[in-house]
């Protein structure tokens, strides 16, 4: 996706004053680290769509994907999970959720999303990942026995700039793992959409993974 393309995509977003705030702070804080406006959107209307009422998240970030997400769930009575590793970055998620209307629907939990997925037997209907690029191949077998089936599961940066046509660095290669993984047709029905920087989504059909 060209830059033209990116930047007009984003400018169709209309961000609530909430999250237009969280994302002027992203930038003043120099936080590069977050979804695009346009891919907010979209996990917006895929949580809406798909009639989603327990959402995990695994990278809380400073909460700016949260928010999108629990914009569409809150209504509903649904619920985010959100796992962060970095405690300072917990604690600013935190507080950006509580000055918005939808913040009461999150949970923040500092923890290592592996231990954290290891121990939880809680299923969730939709997953979106957002965290340590070389973690994503483990981090996705591990959230997928929490997803239900029939549930939907979201990678962010898997495109990684490019980079996964001839991967080169072990975090590129496990992205490019998970896309192979995501779009075989043996774990479920999986693409790989051109928004940002790239959103695997995958819906599950199969308990297992290969």
């Amino acid at each position: 996706m060209t830059p033209q393309i990116a930047e007009y995509l984003d400018g169709l977003v209309h961000e609530p004053p909430h999250l237009a705030a969280v994302g002027a702070w992203i930038e003043e804080n120099e936080e590069p680290i977050h979804i695009s406006p346009a891919q907010g959107a979209a996990l917006r209307a895929l949580v809406a769509a798909t009639g989603a009422r327990r959402v995990l998240e695994i990278g809380t970030h400073v909460g700016y994907s949260a928010l999108w997400i629990a914009e569409a769930l809150a209504p509903a009575g649904g619920r985010l999970v959100s796992l962060e590793v970095d405690p300072r970055r917990a604690q600013t998620a935190r507080t950006h959720l509580a000055a918005s209307p939808w913040g009461a629907a999150v949970t923040v939990v500092t923890c290592d999303a592996r231990d954290w997925l290891a121990t939880s037997d809680d299923e969730f209907d939709l997953v979106f990942l957002d965290a340590e690029k070389i973690l994503y191949l483990d981090l996705f077998r591990a959230a997928w026995d929490r997803l239900r089936t029939g549930g939907s599961l979201v990678a962010d940066n898997t495109l990684h700039k490019g980079r996964v046509v001839a991967p080169v660095k072990d975090s590129t290669r496990a992205i490019a793992a998970l896309n192979v993984l995501a779009t075989s047709g043996s774990v479920g029905h999986g693409t790989v959409l051109p928004l940002g920087d790239g959103l695997t989504l995958v819906v599950k059909t199969a308990d297992t993974l290969p």
